[in-house]
């Protein structure tokens, strides 16, 4: 596996990088997927600020902060998904659950960074479920 998404934590959505043939810049420069990914007019309007290339890392980093975007990417026996969430909110989550349903096998391990807190977690796909349910037991105490 060696494929990239971007996901909206709160809708949801997907766009897979694989069937446009793109990075991740160059996705999310796309009005299509701007618009699939329900991103503000506001933060679209910013996006001619970020020189194609040049500022790509920066672009990503601005894009994880200001929208519910997770960037996924598979790393063969791996997926790292980043995103930006200073709450103890468990969207992300459950959107990488659903993730897993559609794509992952049982044994890919999850590589999960929330880049607002630091916090990293590595999960196997199978045991991804059980994971969040802890997490939302320890959120309820």
């Amino acid at each position: 596996m060696n494929e990239g998404w971007w996901l909206d934590y709160k809708t949801k959505r997907f766009v897979s990088l694989l069937c446009l043939s793109v990075d991740h810049e160059m996705a999310i420069r796309d009005i299509e997927n701007q618009a699939w990914l329900s991103i503000s007019a506001s933060v679209v309007k910013e996006l001619s600020k970020f020189r194609p290339r040049v500022d790509r890392d920066r672009l990503i980093l601005y894009m994880i902060q200001q929208c519910p975007l997770m960037r996924v990417r598979g790393h063969g026996s791996y997926a790292s998904f980043e995103y930006w969430s200073p709450s103890s909110d468990l969207m992300p989550y459950t959107a990488i659950q659903r993730w897993v349903i559609k794509y992952a096998g049982p044994t890919l391990v999850l590589n999960s960074t929330n880049l607002a807190t630091g916090r990293n977690e590595q999960v196997v796909a199978k045991h991804w479920s059980a994971f969040i349910k802890n997490q939302k037991q320890g959120a309820a105490s």
